[in-house]
């Protein structure tokens, strides 16, 4: 059984040092984000593959406070470079950017054309479907206190 555990450690170990490599070559932050995120795991994996081996069962329980944080800073990192000025710019032949998703990025620019027209309208998502509009207005109370139409 220790050979086991130790075995498993030292795999663990591999990758660790994987993501490691990840994190610091990462082309993007995201890509990075990750790397950090998947050593954050493979750390509390650790925890208790360790724990497991020295007999010491309340690792778990530092390892499962271990799993908390590593969450909180990750949601907590990726907040941040969500507002990031830095982030990439799309290349060529990616689709075109909403000019909603323009205005996020840049506060300066004139979309007034776009803000007077809404949101996209698309057979799916705009608007009220003709049934259902009929169907508010059948269910309407008369106007004129009862008479029919």
């Amino acid at each position: 059984m220790e050979q086991a555990l130790t075995l498993a450690i030292l795999a663990v170990l591999v990758t660790m040092g994987l993501a490691l490599i990840r994190a610091f070559l990462g082309p993007s932050a995201y890509n990075r984000m990750l790397a950090a995120n998947m050593f954050g795991t493979k750390t509390v994996l650790l925890i208790v593959l360790g724990g497991q081996l020295l007999g010491w069962p309340s690792f778990v329980d530092i390892a499962l406070l271990y799993a908390m944080v590593n969450f909180v800073v990750t949601v907590a990192v990726m907040r941040f470079f969500e507002y990031d000025e830095s982030v990439d710019e799309p290349t060529e032949g990616a689709p075109e950017l909403h000019p909603w998703v323009l205005a996020a990025r840049d506060p300066q620019a004139d979309l007034s054309a776009s803000v007077r027209s809404g949101p996209p309208r698309d057979g799916a998502r705009g608007g009220a479907s003709p049934d259902r509009q009929t169907r508010r207005r059948s269910l309407r109370p008369p106007d004129d206190g009862g008479a029919p139409r």
